[in-house]
């Protein structure tokens, strides 16, 4: 099935992370604010998910059409703020995606993705002045952000300087 239907698979993710959101997924009149967010960030997260596992299953190989359409999900705005969320799951599952991408897709990671998703990373990883108590919640989370980090360290060294600013990174 992840063979027959890689195109399919990767068509459906780029459909939900590209051009849906929560008030398209859900009704405001039958389902509160509340719900309809943790539907979309379910689906989301299933989306990911399928992403990352077509992504090892088939080792990162796929046809031109699937290429293209993979390079497209990682140049778009919405996926590049769904690394920079602040629901710790979709965070989670959005650097375990990262990392099958480094290490499967390689070729398909290009400067342009390379350069939108370090800022990406950049600006994920920094914590946030507003929420101190926001660490904790992290810490939930960390080891598969720092696998991610390290294998993105290792493949674009150049991370560090993507974002430039005279506060430190971190």
């Amino acid at each position: 099935l992840w063979e027959v239907f890689a195109y399919q698979i990767i068509n459906y993710s780029s459909q939900i992370i590209r051009f849906e959101s929560k008030d398209s997924l859900s009704d405001e009149r039958i389902v509160n604010k509340e719900e309809a967010e943790t539907k979309f960030n379910r689906i989301l997260i299933c989306s990911i998910q399928l992403l990352t596992q077509i992504i090892v299953k088939r080792s990162g190989e796929f046809k031109d059409d699937s290429i293209e359409l993979l390079s497209e999900i990682l140049t778009d705005e919405k996926f590049q703020d769904l690394i920079i969320t602040k629901e710790h799951q979709l965070k989670k599952n959005m650097f375990v995606l990262l990392k099958a991408l480094i290490s499967f897709t390689p070729d398909l990671m290009n400067s342009k993705i390379m350069k939108l998703t370090s800022k990406s990373i950049i600006k994920s990883i920094k914590p946030s002045k507003k929420s101190p108590n926001e660490s904790l919640l992290f810490s939930t989370i960390i080891i598969p952000i720092l696998d991610s980090i390290t294998e993105f360290s290792k493949f674009y060294p150049k991370i560090w300087e993507a974002k430039k600013s005279k506060e430190n990174l971190l």
